[in-house]
C-alpha cells in the first residue's frame, strides 16, 4: 500500500471486504482513498491551499496524486478590518475576536473537504461501477469508496483534528499520550483517542462559545458569566486539547469505526516530506545546534575544564537515547 499503511491494517481492510458480498457475480473492491494537502506547495499567485487525493490500492507508476481545488485558506479581509467590523458589533474581547476568526478559518476549510468527498464517501451511498484500464485492457469492477488517511504536515493535522500542539495538555493528536518531543517505546504508548468523545466536545464547546458570543453581539454585558454546565464542556476541551467546533470529517470514518478498524485520530499521518527533512534532518541539526551553541552554560564557567565537563553532560544524555525504531507508526 505504498508504504502509508502497515501490513496488519490492510489486512483487515481485506477480510472487511470479503464480506460486502457479490454485485453480478463479482467480489466488491475497496477503493481505498488518501487526502492530504501542503501549503507549502501553494502558487505565489494563489493565496489558498491545495487539496488533492490518491488512489492507494495502485502501485507504481499508477499512483498519482490528482488535484481536487483549493481550500479557503484566506479569509476575505485582513485581519485589522475584520477585528474592526467585530468590535462595531460589540465584541470588544480581544480573545472572543481570535476565537471567531480561528473557528470560521477552520470552520470553512473542513467543510470544503468534506463536500469534495461526500457525494463519493456517504455511508450507504458509496458503492460505483468503474472502468479500470484503457482500451482492450479495461475491465469493470463494483468498488466500495472510503477514505482511509489524511495526510499532511503537523499544523493542517492539527487543524484538521481539532488540536493543536500548543494546547496546555500536550497529547498526541492521535493517542492520548503526553509524551510530546520525546524519545519512547512502544509500552509508554497511551490508549487512541475517541472519535466520538472528541467529536462531542468540540459540538458542545461550539455551542457554549456561540452563547457567550451572541451575547456580546445583543448588547449584553461584558461581565458575562459561564453557567456551571458550559464550564464542565470547556475544562473537557482543555483537558484533550480539542478546539471547539463541529468537524464533518469524522462522517468519512463512520464505517471504519462501525467495523472496529480505525477512526480519525488514528488515520493522521505526516507526509513524508515532512517527517524526514523537515522532521528527521531540519529539527536534528536545530537540536544540535542549539545543544552545541549552550553547552557552555551546563557547568559553572569559573571551573577550570569547564567545556570538557558540559560535553560530559551531553554525552550522557546522548547515551540515554534509544537504539531502535521508537514507535511503529508515524506520529
Amino acid at each position: 500500500m505504498n508504504g502509508l499503511i502497515d501490513a496488519p491494517l490492510w489486512r483487515r481492510i481485506c477480510k472487511d471486504a470479503k464480506e460486502y458480498g457479490k454485485m453480478e457475480g463479482e467480489d466488491v473492491v475497496p477503493l481505498i482513498l488518501v487526502v492530504s494537502s501542503d501549503e507549502a506547495i501553494s502558487s505565489n499567485s494563489t493565496s489558498q491551499q491545495p487539496l488533492d487525493f490518491a488512489i492507494l490500492n495502485s502501485i507504481g507508476e499508477d499512483f498519482k496524486k490528482i488535484l481536487v481545488g483549493y481550500t479557503p485558506h484566506t479569509l476575505p479581509h485582513t485581519p485589522a478590518v475584520l477585528n474592526r467590523l467585530l468590535t462595531e458589533r460589540g465584541l470588544v474581547f480581544k480573545k472572543d475576536r481570535d476565537q471567531i476568526l480561528q473557528w470560521v478559518q477552520r470552520k470553512n476549510m473542513l467543510q470544503f473537504i468534506y463536500d469534495s468527498f461526500k457525494e463519493v464517501t456517504r455511508l450507504g451511498n458509496n458503492c460505483f461501477k468503474v472502468q479500470i484500464g484503457k482500451s482492450r485492457n479495461a475491465f469493470q469492477r463494483y468498488v466500495m469508496v472510503n477514505v482511509l488517511i489524511l495526510s499532511g504536515d503537523g499544523q493542517y493535522l492539527d487543524w484538521l483534528c481539532g488540536t493543536s500542539l500548543r494546547r496546555k495538555s500536550m497529547q498526541c493528536r492521535s493517542c492520548q499520550s503526553s509524551s510530546m518531543s520525546r524519545f519512547i517505546q512502544d509500552n509508554a504508548q497511551n490508549k487512541w483517542r475517541d472519535d466520538n468523545h472528541m467529536a462531542a466536545i468540540g459540538k458542545h464547546t461550539e455551542a457554549v462559545y456561540m452563547r457567550r458570543w451572541l451575547h456580546y453581539l445583543n448588547g449584553g454585558s461584558l461581565r458575562y458569566t459561564t453557567p456551571p454546565e458550559d464550564t464542565q464542556w470547556i475544562n473537557e476541551a482543555k483537558r484533550f486539547g480539542i478546539t471547539p467546533g463541529i468537524n464533518p470529517l469524522y462522517r468519512f470514518f463512520t464505517y471504519w469505526r462501525g467495523r472496529g478498524i480505525t477512526s480519525l485520530h488514528r488515520s493522521v499521518y505526516p507526509d513524508y516530506l515532512h517527517v524526514i527533512e523537515k522532521g528527521l534532518i531540519e529539527k536534528t541539526i536545530s537540536w544540535t545546534l542549539m545543544i552545541i551553541t549552550a553547552v557552555q552554560s551546563m557547568s559553572n564557567k569559573s571551573d577550570a575544564n569547564y567545556y570538557g565537563d558540559s560535553f560530559a553532560v551531553l554525552d550522557a544524555r546522548i547515551a540515554t537515547f534509544v537504539h531502535q525504531q521508537p514507535f511503529n507508526f508515524v506520529r
